[in-house]
């Protein structure tokens, strides 16, 4: 099976430069926690989690005007849509992580 079989298409994202609570506020609205970090040419550049928020903004109480840049998680675990699915599975192992995004040959995403 083919990691774009079972990706999720229509993927929320947020743009480096929006603020911190801008992104939480999108979390909230649509009962997620986690978010690619875009650039302007929507590349994945990080990604950003409900919990990523509250550690490196709320709880330092640095105010949520902050860009997204400064509380994201710049490490990007990624696969391309016509991976195998345990190639997926095998990264999502080794790096300890439960979510990862799908980009094409350019780094610009394609799903979750």
């Amino acid at each position: 099976m083919k990691c774009a079989e079972i990706m999720k298409r229509d993927v929320a994202f947020v743009h480096e430069s929006e603020r911190a609570w801008a992104a939480a506020a999108m979390m909230r609205d649509r009962n997620i926690g986690f978010l690619p970090v875009c650039d302007q040419d929507g590349r994945v550049i990080g990604t950003i989690t409900d919990r990523d928020i509250a550690i490196r903004i709320v709880a330092d109480g640095i105010s949520s005007d902050r860009n997204v840049a400064e509380a994201m998680t710049q490490a990007v675990f990624s696969v391309h849509p016509d991976d195998d699915l345990a190639r997926a599975e095998q990264l999502m192992q080794a790096e300890h992580v439960s979510r990862i995004v799908v980009v094409d040959s350019d780094g610009v995403l394609a799903g979750v």
